[in-house]
């Protein structure tokens, strides 16, 4: 069998008040489980967002910016969830939905643009109202790719392999290039690895790195 009350409480969204609606089903063994609603009358207006994030300041609803290249979780702007809030009256049990979506990829060669995407984010209210907002934005990559722990001297014995080089990017991979000149030491069996390494990303950013192998 299943009970179900009522009960009167403030509404969560602005003046009057809700109803709080607890259900409670048994079954023949005596085993109770529960779970409640609240049931708001008349709410049709939509949860109101304002952009939050300084990277947005001044930016309406629906405008053109351009934003470097911040590849995280998969996103090529850097921007989530967190970039609005809701303002709101009724802020209880809203949540918020963020998408971006890829418009058009390019090569950097159209204004150094790598992809233009649109930015939309949604907000729903618990009586299911929606509102949203969104940027259009034109992804470039104007950051140098880096070597992280490059070394610019290194002393190895002669059974040692050549220390591995690593790149990175803020925006995807990137091109290793190792260019390595041998020159012969003062005494029998030394001598130096010269190397020069060029790591270039997908839109042309080089970072070049001398090292100098002692073996």
């Amino acid at each position: 069998p299943m009970q179900r009350w009522d009960q009167i409480i403030a509404n969560p969204c602005g003046d009057g008040y809700a109803i709080q609606r607890v259900y409670e089903p048994r079954d023949e063994c005596g085993n109770i489980s529960r779970d409640t609603s609240i049931i708001i009358q008349n709410d049709n207006i939509p949860p109101e967002m304002m952009f939050v994030d300084p990277r947005l300041e001044g930016v309406e609803d629906g405008d053109t910016i351009l934003q470097e290249c911040e590849l995280s979780d998969d996103y090529l702007t850097g921007f989530d969830e967190s970039a609005v809030e809701i303002t709101d009256d009724c802020t209880e049990g809203t949540r918020i939905n963020f998408e971006e979506i890829i418009l058009e990829t390019g090569d950097c060669s159209d204004g150094g643009v790598l992809a233009r995407t649109q930015l939309v984010w949604t907000a729903y209210d618990i009586c299911g109202n929606t509102s949203q907002l969104s940027v259009f934005i034109d992804v470039v990559d104007n950051t140098l790719p880096e070597l992280p722990g490059f070394e610019e001297e290194v002393r190895i014995r002669c059974d040692q392999q050549l220390p591995e080089i690593v790149a990175t990017d803020n925006c995807g991979e990137v091109e290793i290039d190792i260019n390595e000149i041998i020159e012969e030491g003062d005494c029998s069996g030394e001598f130096d690895v010269i190397r020069v390494i060029t790591a270039t990303d997908q839109c042309g950013n080089v970072m070049t790195g001398l090292q100098t192998v002692h073996v």
